[in-house]
């Protein structure tokens, strides 16, 4: 396994990850995201089941799991479960999220959904860049107030 081999690679500061994706093929038969079953086409048809989604995809993680190997301690799994357009929850989440943040735009709103969810440095590091780029006196304003 791919994931395996690059696991126990000397390199300290990276870890693999598996993702394993659970599809329920019956809310994406009339779903609107794009997705081809790859499987026929791959170089490994009989071993691996593969899809190719498009890239705004949404995904809710269910589990986290750290794979006990005796050869490395840096392999985990991800079990996903691909989130449909229908969701009732990521409608909600989604919905709540635009009342929110409704003065912010573009990478500013991602700003401060960094701080909503506790990563505060990253956010800080964001605002610092959009700072740097501000055209106008307001954006300055705006971007050192989120800063302080």
């Amino acid at each position: 396994m791919y994931a395996h081999s690059v696991a126990i690679d000397n390199d300290q500061q990276s870890v693999s990850i598996i993702f394993v994706i659970t599809i329920d093929s019956s809310s994406y038969v009339t779903s609107s995201i794009p997705f081809v079953d790859v499987k026929s086409v791959d170089y490994y048809q009989d071993a691996e089941e593969e899809i190719l989604f498009s890239t705004h995809i949404i995904c809710r993680i269910n589990q986290i799991i750290h794979i006990e190997d005796d050869a490395t301690d840096k392999l985990w799994q991800v079990d996903i479960i691909l989130v449909g357009n229908d969701d009732h929850d990521m409608n909600i989440l989604t919905s709540h999220l635009r009342q929110e943040l409704t003065w912010r735009e573009g990478w500013s709103r991602f700003s401060d959904i960094l701080i909503r969810v506790g990563d505060n440095s990253k956010a800080e590091h964001l605002y610092n860049i959009l700072l740097d780029r501000a055209f106008t006196q307001q954006e300055r304003r705006d971007n050192e107030e989120q800063i302080a």
